[in-house]
């Protein structure tokens, strides 16, 4: 059995051992308009280990999902309810964004809102709010930027990188704190711990 397909099993006892890194260059986005939001969708995960971090490559179609990281703007994905246990919806890396998840319909919406600010302002959310992550609950201890500029000549990047996996008919969130070295294909250089528990919250739909 894959590490992933333990993540899938077993979120909270999974994530406090191990921590995952979402590679998302291998999906392409829907814009919306022309008001800096994009729409993602289903996606095929695939993992392999680099620096005993586990990076999970994405690309469209298949059983899992994923919405985009959008410059000062909103990134979002529709996901019908009742999925299987262990299907993942996943985004791009978080550092000062917002995750909202709402429930419109027979679907939940995920919501990546840039800079805590732009949802509600560029984009309404439909339907009711089920989960609201702000940065103050994931982003408690600054170890991230602390480690970056410790180093500013090395070309360092930090994130917070958070993955919702439905389990026991439950969303759970999780997180990792990465950092990655410079170069186009964002190498892993090590982790860091984010808070106390790298299990966020859960919510219901």
């Amino acid at each position: 059995m894959t590490i992933l397909q333990d993540l899938r099993n077993d979120p909270e006892g999974v994530s406090k051992h191990n921590d995952f890194f979402v590679d998302v260059r291998g999906f392409r986005t829907t814009p919306e308009g022309n008001n800096r939001c994009e729409v993602g969708g289903p996606v095929t995960l695939k993992e392999s280990i680099e620096n005993n971090v586990n990076r999970l490559t994405i690309k469209n179609d298949g059983s899992d999902y994923f919405f985009p990281w959008v410059n000062r703007g909103v990134g979002e994905v529709s996901v019908p309810i009742n999925q299987p246990n262990g299907t993942i919806v996943t985004t791009g890396g978080m550092n000062g964004c917002a995750l909202q998840v709402n429930r419109d319909g027979d679907n939940i919406i995920f919501y990546h809102d840039a800079d805590n600010r732009y949802l509600g302002n560029l984009k309404q959310p439909q339907g009711q709010q089920l989960c609201r992550v702000e940065p103050s609950l994931y982003m408690k201890i600054p170890y991230g930027q602390t480690i970056v500029e410790e180093n500013p000549r090395a070309g360092l990047a930090y994130l917070y990188q958070l993955i919702c996996i439905r389990h026991n008919n439950k969303w759970k969130v999780t997180y990792s704190g990465i950092i990655l070295g410079p170069g186009i294909n964002m190498p892993i250089k090590r982790t860091f711990t984010p808070g106390v528990s790298k299990f966020l919250t859960s919510f219901s739909e």
